[in-house]
């Protein structure tokens, strides 16, 4: 499996700016919402620390790969 960049398109910006005009984000959040859209269609789920801030967006899961429980050998 590879790990590549996504990166936003112009139409994948205004899409997320309109989004966070719809939604009353605001300040850093907006980055949040910037990334939600550029994982549409690309990927399923997203590592962050900030799942709350994806809990809106039905086409992308948010793990915090912080709170998963390690399995000790």
């Amino acid at each position: 499996m590879a790990i590549g960049k996504l990166l936003p398109a112009t139409a994948t910006h205004i899409e997320a700016f309109e989004s966070a005009r719809d939604r009353s984000i605001v300040n850093g959040d907006v980055l949040d919402c910037v990334l939600a859209h550029t994982a549409r269609g690309n990927v399923d789920t997203i590592w962050t620390e900030n799942t709350q801030h994806f809990g809106e967006y039905a086409f992308l899961s948010a793990e915090n790969p912080l709170e998963w429980k390690w399995k000790e050998k």
